[in-house]
């Protein structure tokens, strides 16, 4: 018997991300994170691969071997000075894009990324892979909600993730989401409104 795994309906899945960043925000009293707006992309292992021009950016140029193992990864637009961090404005967005090269690993992607102030990544496959391997049909929710609650947890100090563990190790991830479901009336009513 095959194992069912979930799969938003179009477009829901960034939709569903911007809500429980939403929510996230308000539980830990993130007022920065509030009001983004959230971008979600899918991308294929031979572009993953090609993304890490860009993801080399941020920290995880230590972790280049693990590439092509990430199932995830978010882009914010912050950055960490010696008087804390700053979120950069569109404007400020639309001239960092060249220097993150983003615009060399999609031109189209990173002018809509520009509007947006959360962007996450996603190796669809792998995630599928990872899902079935370790019988975790809700993992891409799991995956969705932590690379939000690492801005949360940035912007509020708090150490809200645990990365590279299972979702029910990554314990404020895993209350955060269920907490989430309980807000929106339940897992049925879940379902209706962001999955297929």
């Amino acid at each position: 018997m095959s194992m069912e795994l979930v799969r938003f309906k179009e477009g829901m899945d960034e939709q569903f991300e911007e809500a429980i960043l939403h929510f996230a925000s308000n539980r830990y009293h993130c007022a920065v994170t509030r009001p983004w707006k959230v971008m979600t992309v899918h991308v294929d292992p031979a572009a993953w691969i090609d993304l890490f021009r860009v993801s080399r950016h941020s920290a995880m140029e230590a972790t280049a071997d693990d590439w092509p193992t990430c199932d995830a990864w978010s882009l914010t637009w912050d950055s960490l000075t010696p008087l804390g961090w700053v979120h950069a404005n569109q404007p400020q967005r639309e001239r960092l894009v060249s220097r993150l090269e983003l615009d060399s690993f999609d031109s189209a992607i990173a002018k809509r990324a520009t509007r947006f102030d959360l962007v996450t990544f996603l190796q669809d496959d792998l995630l599928d892979c990872i899902a079935k391997m370790r019988k975790i049909p809700d993992l891409r929710l799991h995956v969705l909600c932590h690379e939000i609650m690492h801005s949360v947890s940035d912007w509020t100090g708090k150490p809200l993730v645990v990365d590279g563990v299972p979702p029910s190790e990554d314990i404020e991830t895993a209350a955060t989401l269920a907490a989430f479901i309980r807000h929106v009336g339940g897992w049925d009513a879940f379902r209706r409104q962001y999955l297929l």
